[in-house]
């Protein structure tokens, strides 16, 4: 029998159950491969072709986890490497405003690390962005706090590559839903040659070597999710 695979991966369960017994027939027929390897070229040809598709199969469904997980990851690098900026600019500006009476100012200017934290996304990017326009219109007068013309460039490219981020999650998803589409017609372009081609050339191979057709027959069979009923694994 096969087991499920437990992967990261975003598949349904119906989709792992079915890789699973891919890859439980891959692995009975690399056990008998010194049986069919040169004696059955059609049999090795039809192989041959299932893996490649089981292959596909696999990298359809990391393409399915990693790209939204990676665009996520990049998105959390520019988000962060914006606060470190943010939140040294708003204390010096804030200082500067509690000096100089304009404690609206000095209020919304300074966050601290956790606050920055908390945060949503374009709620992040508002306060950011309201620190670098009222810093670059009282530079003049931040010089003593630290504050200079080149820092400020720095949080505004910083800004800017993190307003570039925020969608990337979201074209991600595009893509994925591609790699979706790919993987259920791998799926059933498999299923489909293992019906043509392994399924039919298997009894003649069956009848000269048992063990083999019954690997094979056992390998087979899909094991829903769970532990649940063993099915034949025919569609």
């Amino acid at each position: 029998m096969t087991s499920r695979i437990h992967s990261p991966h975003p598949m349904t369960d119906g989709q792992e159950d079915r890789l699973s017994m891919f890859l439980a027939v891959e692995a009975a027929c690399q056990r008998h491969r010194a049986l069919w390897e040169t004696e059955r070229p059609a049999f090795a040809r039809a192989f041959a072709d299932f893996q490649g598709r089981v292959a596909e199969i696999r990298r359809l469904s990391d393409a399915q986890h990693s790209v939204v997980r990676a665009a996520k990851r990049q998105k959390s690098k520019a988000r962060r490497a914006m606060e470190d900026s943010a939140h040294m600019l708003g204390g010096a500006l804030s200082a500067w405003a509690t000096v100089n009476g304009e404690n609206r100012l000095a209020e919304r200017a300074y966050l601290s690390r956790n606050a920055w934290l908390k945060l949503r996304d374009t709620v992040c990017l508002t306060r950011a962005s309201l620190i670098l326009k009222e810093g670059r219109s009282r530079l003049a007068d931040l010089g003593d706090y630290g504050v200079t013309g080149p820092l400020l460039d720095d949080l505004e490219a910083r800004i800017e590559t993190y307003r570039t981020e925020l969608a990337a999650p979201r074209m991600a998803i595009f893509t994925r839903k591609g790699a979706t589409s790919g993987l259920k017609a791998g799926i059933a372009a498999a299923s489909e040659l293992l019906r043509t081609q392994l399924d039919k050339l298997m009894p003649i191979l069956a009848a000269d070597h048992p063990a083999f057709g019954t690997d094979y027959r056992n390998a087979r069979v899909i094991v829903g999710s769970g532990g649940g009923k063993a099915r034949k694994g025919r569609k």
